[in-house]
C-alpha cells in the first residue's frame, strides 16, 4: 500500500499537460490557491541535463571503493512526489551499494530497497553533517528562488552542510540567474566551504577549468551549475572523462 504524506496546507488535484508533455497532478495552496505541477522525470533526463555527470561520478566511486568503504550517497533535492528518478537510479544501482535520497514536499513513499524518500523541506534536510558524495536539483532550487529569494542562500548552505569533503552538487540554470554578480559567488564560497563553477560566469579556474571546457565543446548549451564542496577531490574530476587530465 503506498503512503501518502501531504502536508496540510496543500492538496493535490488533477493537473494536465506539463511543458514536457507529461501528464501530471499539481500541489494547491489551500489559502494563496497557487499551484505548480508534481512532474515526474526520469533519471536519464535529470543525467542527460546535467552532461552525464551524475553517472560519471556514480562509476567512478564505484570503481574506488573498497569492502570497508560506505555506501555511495546520491540526494535528488526536489524528487518529485512519485521520486521516479530516484526510484529507477535505485534500480539501476541494485545491489552495488548505492543508496539514493529523495526529497520533496509531498511524497506517495513505495517500499523498494536502497531507496529512501523524505517528506520534507531543502532547508532541514534530515541528513546528518557531511553524509552525501552527489547531489541534484532539477528544477526545484529554482522554485525557491523564485517565490523566497531569501531563503535561495539557506538552501544551498544546507546541502553544502550535508555534502562529504570533495561532494558534488549540480544545480540548473534558473539558479544561475539569480545569482548575477561575481561578487555573490565568491562571498558564498567562503562561507560555504564549497567552489562553484559555470559557463555563463566564466569561473574557469584549476583544477576544473579543462572539465568545464571539454563540457563548453561537448554540450555548448549546458545550463548548470557545479558545486564542489572543499576540498575538491582532483582525482575524481581527472576520472570525468578528460583525455587532456590522464
Amino acid at each position: 500500500m503506498v503512503k501518502e504524506y501531504i502536508p496540510d496546507k496543500y492538496k493535490i488535484e488533477p493537473g494536465g499537460e506539463t511543458a514536457y508533455g507529461e501528464i501530471a497532478d499539481k500541489i494547491v495552496d489551500r489559502e494563496t490557491g497557487h499551484w505548480f505541477f508534481l512532474t515526474n522525470r526520469p533519471f536519464k533526463d535529470i543525467n542527460h541535463n546535467f552532461a552525464n555527470i551524475p553517472q560519471k561520478v556514480i562509476e567512478e566511486l564505484k570503481d574506488r571503493r573498497t569492502e570497508k568503504s560506505e555506501p555511495i550517497r546520491v540526494l535528488d533535492v526536489g524528487g518529485g512526489i512519485e521520486s521516479r528518478a530516484s526510484s529507477e537510479l535505485a534500480e539501476k544501482e541494485r545491489d552495488q551499494n548505492v543508496q539514493v535520497f529523495s526529497i520533496d514536499m509531498a511524497v506517495r513513499k513505495k517500499d523498494q530497497e536502497d531507496l529512501h524518500q523524505i517528506a520534507g523541506d531543502v532547508l532541514k534536510l534530515p541528513i546528518k553533517d557531511g553524509a552525501i558524495d552527489l547531489a541534484y536539483s532539477r528544477m526545484s532550487i529554482s522554485l525557491i528562488a523564485e517565490e523566497e529569494p531569501g531563503k535561495l542562500f539557506e538552501a544551498l548552505r544546507e546541502v553544502a552542510r550535508v555534502l562529504k569533503p570533495g561532494g558534488i552538487f549540480l544545480v540548473d540554470k534558473t539558479f544561475t540567474e539569480r545569482l548575477e554578480k561575481l561578487e555573490e559567488f565568491k562571498s558564498l564560497e567562503g562561507e560555504l566551504g564549497v567552489v562553484f563553477y559555470s559557463k555563463e560566469l566564466g569561473l574557469f579556474l584549476k583544477p576544473l577549468e579543462r572539465l568545464l571546457n571539454k563540457l563548453r565543446h561537448d554540450y555548448p548549451d549546458w545550463k548548470f551549475i557545479i558545486m564542489i564542496k572543499e576540498p575538491v577531490d582532483e582525482n575524481l574530476l581527472k576520472k570525468l572523462k578528460l583525455k587532456e587530465l590522464r
